[in-house]
Order: C-alpha cells, then structure tokens, then sequence
C-alpha cells in the first residue's frame, strides 16, 4: 500500500511535468490518473496547486504528518478524506468540486482551512474532531451540507458561507467561540441538539427556510442581531438553553416563531426585533426579558411562561392577539409605558407575581382603553426619576391614574377602582405637602391623615358610627368634670337628680353624675338648633368646649344622613 501510494504521487508529478505550456493566468495542470493513499500514515507535507483531478482523490485511512495543500485547483471525481489522522495544517481554497467531499471520522490536529470554495454535490464533514481552529469562510455549497457530530475545540468560523441546499449542523459541539456572521441559508438549516459552549455569533445571518434550533445549549453569549428569517422560514427554538445573554437585537422574524419551552437564564434581548407572522414564548422561562420597540404584526402567545425579574415592552406594537393566562408568572416590575399602538385588547387580569407579590407596571404613554388589568395583583409605578412634588411630573402620573380609574369604572373592577382611587388621593396629597423636611409641618399632613382615618378616603362611610361613639364619650369625659359649669353656660331641662331635695352634682354617686355628663354630652351634639338667648357667653373656655361639641354634632350628623341616602 506504501507503494502504491509513492507510485501514485510519482505518476502524477510526472503527469504534471509532461503538459505542454499554455498562455493564460486561468490555465491549470491535468491529473488523469486517480490520486490514492490510501493507507498511507508516512505522508508528509503536499502541496497540489493550479492543478485539475479528472479522477477520485482519495485519503481514507492516511495519516498526514505535515501540511496538505489543495489550492486554486477543480476536483471532478469524488474526494475521499475521511478516517484520517491530519497532524499538520489543512487548507482547501479557491477550489470547485463537482463531486460529493467525504471529510468524516478524521482528526485535525492544526488548523483546518476550507474557503471560497463551491461545493456542487456537497460535503460531509461528520463525526471529526477538531483542535485547532476551523476555518470555512465564504465557501459555496450547492450540494447538501452535513456538518453533524462534531467537536470543534478552537474556533470554528463560517463567515459569508451559503448553503443553498440541507444545512445540517446537528449535535455539534462548539468548545470555543464560533462564528455565522453574514452567512446565507437558502434551505433548511438545522443546529438541533448542538452545544456552544462560548460565544456564538449569527450576526447579520439571512434564514430563507425552516430553521431549527431545538434542544440547543448555548452556555455563553448567543448573537442573532441584524439576522432575518425570511416568509417562508420556521424557525424553531423550542426547549433551547440561553444560559447567558440571547441577543435578537433588530432581528426580523418573517415566518412563525417558536420558543416554546426554551430557558434564557440571563437577559433575553429582543428590543426592536419584528415578528411578522406567529410567535410562541408558551412555558418558556425568562430572568430579564427586553422586547423594547419590538413589533408583533400577527398574535403571540406567553402562556405559562415565566418571568422572574423584569420584563420590558417599552414602546413596543402589538398588532394581533397577544395571550397571557393563569399560569403566567410575571416578574415585580414590568415596563408597559409608551405601548401606543395596540390592535386587540391585552389581558393580564389572569396573570400573577412569580414572587406571590403585587406586580409594578410603568403604564405612562400607552393607550390603557386597551389593557386589561386589576389593582389586587398590579400597581402602578413610574420613572424612578421623576417626583410626585414637581408639577410636570405629577400632572403626567395623574393622567395614567385618571385613564386607569376609567378602565375599571368600564370594566366594573369595583375593589380594584377603590384601591387606585385611594393610591391617587394619596398621591394628591403628597403633591401638595411639596418637599418639606418635616411633613407635619404641612397643613395637607393633616388634612391627609383626617380624610384617611375619619372615612378611608369615602371608602368607609360606616366609620362614621364609630367616630360618633367615640367623639360622644370623649365629649362625656368633659363634661363629667365639667358639668356644673356647663349648665350654666347652656342649660338644658332638669335631669332626675337635679331635682330638690337631692345633693348637687359633686356628691353624688359616681354612676349618676356618669349618667348626668353622658346625657348632656348626647343632647348637644345632636342638637340640630341652639337656644341662643339660653346661652351664657363666660366663662370663655367652657363656651368654646360647648361650641366644639356642638360643631363636631352637627358635622356626624350630616355624615350619618348622607350615609343613608348613599344606601
């Protein structure tokens, strides 16, 4: 077998030779016979350059301890590398193959080059490993190509490739960084089951047909900016693994999207993506998920999906249905605001915390007649920047609050209304404390703290009862000790123990003169007129006590009629 592969090599430097000379750049050397070394594990550095193989060139079974060259050359029979141990460098360039190229079960041991090359049967490169770096950069396959099972431990880089038929690259392993940059697939284009273990870049990369990336672990970074999935493109990422950060950055997504399942364990980066026909994030699990200006021409589906940290949809289109259900899980704080454009009703009443606590949402700016919210799993929030104390502020947190009362009062939200209700005129308090150091200073401190207690905002008119309890014993401890003299400032009839021949007021026993004040505290605040020629204007302070209880009557009765009427 050694010599027939020396005999082999002889022939055709022999065959070489014996060409006449030819005027022309573009002229390349014939070798009609076959070219086989098959074998062969003593072969050392090759160089085959400007040269035409009419005939099968075959390696299977060689070992090469030096570099081999095939260079500006056209191979027309069948190629045949496959179960070769390559220890020195590879380089395939400015080459044309007519036939199918068989690199499978070698071992490349330097760095294997494989560029501007145009594959018309196509090439399998199956089953290799490779150590050092891989190189097919602006290589032209017509063929099908089948790039399965591999383990490519440096770099791996098919910059400006394009597959015009099958693109397999199933259950490959990428132990370093790989790159896709610029690459064109006219037909199907198949990673399923593939491993990047560090950064994988996809920039720029046209998918005109099916695309498949199921059950794909990306351990580092993944780049897919600037990519398109054209029309008649499916592409499929369903329970793929992003352990670090996916960026889809102003990808356009022209054919049905699926997620289905998939993990992005770090922030999953779809701001300014568009999706043109159907996409489908149903049980996928997201840490930080950004779809900021992103655009959904058709429905999308977040069924049972997760959300664990943060979710951005700032300035984002949703032009068809866009479903969440029960077992969505949304994260403490979502970015809704500028959302203008909104074609069908959003609901997230169904939705709830991944934390089992109240979900925030930033609603400034969007259209709110087309969202679907209730107020005992979300609550409003804003700009971390702005201040409830500056004017221009306040007037734009006030004018989401207004738009989402009126969303509930249409939608019959009546406990979810209440509750923003009561935020709002917290807030309007606020505004108008400003920003003093000390809030107790400010006169709506007050007002705030009284509107809150007294009724809860108007939301417990029923307190009112209780408030009147409370104020008529209050009031009847005053006039326990002040009795006698509040007779005389304002009399009213006898009471029973006031009659002669009983003791004045101070001898008497302790639950008569209760029974005394209580009585008297109870006639005046009720009373709905006062006698004024009855009253006694001195001593001052116990008039200015009597005014007080009067008053503090007069404004519990109007509740308490108001009450009833309301009823």
């Amino acid at each position: 077998m050694l010599m027939n592969g020396f005999f082999t090599a002889v022939l055709c430097f022999l065959t070489a030779l014996s060409l006449p000379a030819q005027s022309g750049k573009s002229l390349k050397k014939v070798v009609p016979a076959p070219l086989d070394f098959s074998g062969d594990t003593t072969l050392k550095k090759l160089d085959y350059s400007r040269l035409t193989f009419h005939k099968k060139v075959l390696f299977y079974h060689s070992g090469m301890k030096n570099e081999l060259v095939f260079s500006d050359c056209e191979l027309k029979g069948p190629i045949n590398l496959s179960n070769t141990n390559f220890q020195g460098p590879v380089l395939f360039e400015y080459i044309s193959f007519d036939s199918t190229l068989d690199l499978t079960f070698n071992h490349f041991a330097r760095p294997l080059v494989i560029s501007n090359i145009r594959s018309e049967q196509g090439i399998d490169f199956s089953s290799n490993n490779l150590s050092d770096t891989a190189l097919f950069e602006r290589t032209f396959f017509v063929g099908k190509a089948s790039f399965i099972n591999n383990g490519f431990y440096d770099h791996a880089n098919y910059k400006a490739s394009e597959f015009l038929n099958l693109a397999y690259f199933k259950e490959n392993k990428f132990y370093s960084t790989s790159s896709f940059n610029g690459s064109k697939f006219k037909s199907l284009a198949d990673f399923s089951m593939s491993q990047f273990s560090k950064n994988a870049c996809f920039f720029n990369v046209n998918f005109d047909s099916l695309t498949v990336f199921e059950s794909v672990k990306f351990d580092s970074a993944v780049f897919f900016s600037g990519s398109l999935f054209g029309s008649q493109s499916q592409v499929i990422f369903s329970s793929a693994e992003f352990q670090d950060q996916a960026r889809f950055r102003d990808t356009k997504f022209q054919g049905t999207s699926n997620f289905v399942e998939s993990v992005f364990a770090q922030k999953a980066d779809f701001d300014s993506a568009h999706f043109s026909g159907k996409v489908d994030f149903s049980k996928a699990g997201f840490r930080k998920a950004s779809f900021k200006k992103a655009v959904f021409e058709s429905e999308v589906s977040f069924k049972d999906a997760r959300f664990r940290d943060t979710l951005n949809f700032n300035h984002a289109s949703f032009k068809g249905n866009v479903f969440f259900n029960s077992e969505t899980r949304l994260p403490d704080y979502i970015d809704f605001s500028y959302v203008e454009w909104i074609e069908k009703t959003i609901d997230f009443t169904g939705c709830k915390s991944n934390t089992k606590g109240v979900v925030k949402i930033n609603l400034t700016g969007t259209d709110i007649s087309k969202i679907k919210i209730d107020y005992l799993h979300f609550r409003l929030c804003f700009d971390p920047k702005w201040s409830v104390v500056n004017d221009d502020d306040f007037e734009k947190m006030a004018a989401v609050y207004k738009d989402l009362l009126s969303n509930f009062d249409k939608n019959n939200l009546v406990s979810s209304y209440e509750i923003l209700d009561k935020e709002f005129t917290d807030l309007k308090y606020r505004n108008r404390m400003g920003d003093k150091w000390v809030k107790i200073f400010s006169p709506y401190y007050w007002l705030k703290s009284i509107d809150l207690m007294w009724w809860d905002y108007g939301y417990k008119k029923g307190y009112i009862f209780t408030w009147t309890i409370i104020l008529l014993m209050l009031f009847s401890v005053g006039s326990y000790f002040w009795y006698p003299w509040l007779k005389v400032v304002y009399p009213t009839r006898i009471m029973p123990y006031e009659e002669k021949g009983n003791p004045p007021y101070h001898q008497l026993p302790l639950r008569k003169r209760i029974y005394c004040a209580a009585i008297y505290t109870t006639i005046v605040f009720f009373s709905l007129n006062v006698q004024l020629d009855k009253i006694r204007w001195s001593p001052k302070r116990y008039l200015v006590f009597l005014i007080i209880l009067y008053t503090a009557g007069l404004i519990c009765e109007g509740y308490m009629i108001n009450y009833v009427l309301a009823k």
